[in-house]
């Protein structure tokens, strides 16, 4: 039996945002400006392309490619989304300073996005949902056989492409030690692991001896259950 790892929904949410926060940007410009087709999407490219303000076309074009990176599952591609943000933030307060906006004032609104935004990001950061192919752990229950135990009844909480932690359902992990290399049976097919620590109902192992078509397995193990 296996589970999927969660999915980062906030992040997907987020990035849809991301995608569609410029050419609300320009359509509520436009509806402050009181242009009479303000609402057509062609009127909403018409105006970013033709942006007196460099800086804040290349705000948009960044946000737009922020909101493609959030789909991504790496820090890195979370951490420049972050830098966005802030960045949007930053401008947002500005007007809201110095330009002295008021509650209804879609800068304003902008701000309150903003930290919201920020804080979805920081939440996602402390959880394994990025990178988790890169040697972070999926949560994954499945049967595991091992040939030097074969009466234990052993169960995955957990792999990696370096390891994995096994929870012991019955039996007792008293002849198990660390150090000690054992063979283990995972779905189809068989790795061998170094024992790490033992716990009385839990213990960790790194994989070794690692081939190439073993590498390849153990890949699409963790493709198909995160």
């Amino acid at each position: 039996m296996s589970f999927k790892a969660k999915r980062a929904w906030g992040l997907y949410i987020l990035g849809v945002s991301f995608l569609i926060a410029p050419f609300m940007n320009a359509a509520i410009a436009l509806k402050m400006l009181g242009h009479a087709e303000w609402y057509l999407p062609t009127v909403w490219f018409w105006a970013l392309a033709n942006r007196a303000d460099v800086w804040a076309q290349a705000l948009y074009l960044v946000t737009f490619v922020s909101g493609c990176l959030l789909f991504v599952a790496k820090r890195w591609s979370q951490g420049l989304s972050l830098v966005v943000v802030l960045m949007s933030l930053a401008v947002n307060l500005r007007f809201n300073i110095y330009k002295l906006s008021n509650i209804s004032s879609p800068f304003f609104f902008g701000s309150i996005l903003s930290f919201i935004a920020i804080f979805i990001i920081l939440f996602y950061f402390r959880y394994p949902y990025l990178d988790r192919r890169r040697g972070g752990r999926v949560p994954m229950a499945l049967a595991v056989v091992c040939k030097q135990f074969p009466d234990l009844s052993l169960q995955s909480s957990d792999i990696s492409k370096n390891g994995i932690r096994i929870d012991l359902r019955t039996g007792k992990l008293n002849d198990l030690s660390v150090g000690q290399t054992i063979e283990l049976k995972i779905a189809d097919f068989t790795l061998d692991a170094l024992v790490l620590n033992v716990a009385p109902t839990q213990f960790n192992a790194r994989f070794v001896n690692m081939t190439r078509a073993k590498k390849q397995k153990l890949r699409m193990l963790l493709k198909n259950n995160g």
